[in-house]
């Protein structure tokens, strides 16, 4: 009778990529997409920046902007750069 062989074989992680966009925020108060872009990816800077208001083109990769309403909502899609 031929013995069973018994391998173990381990997943390797693969290291997940941080979050560049969040389309779920939309429509949220800005405070709390504050809250959910810092807790999925640390360490970026957050403005928050009225709607239609004049900015720099310059992209900043390590930047979300929050554009909001008169009632602090998410109106435009939240993303890095």
């Amino acid at each position: 009778m031929a013995e069973k062989l018994n391998f173990k074989f381990r997943r390797k992680e693969v290291p997940k990529e941080p979050k560049t966009k969040w389309p779920e925020l939309i429509g949220k108060d800005a405070e709390e997409a504050v809250t959910v872009i810092d807790r999925e990816h640390p360490g970026l800077k957050i403005q928050i920046i009225p709607d239609k208001s004049f900015i720099s083109k310059i992209q900043e990769p390590n930047c979300v902007r929050l554009f909001v309403d008169a009632r602090q909502r998410v109106t435009v899609l939240p993303k890095t750069g």
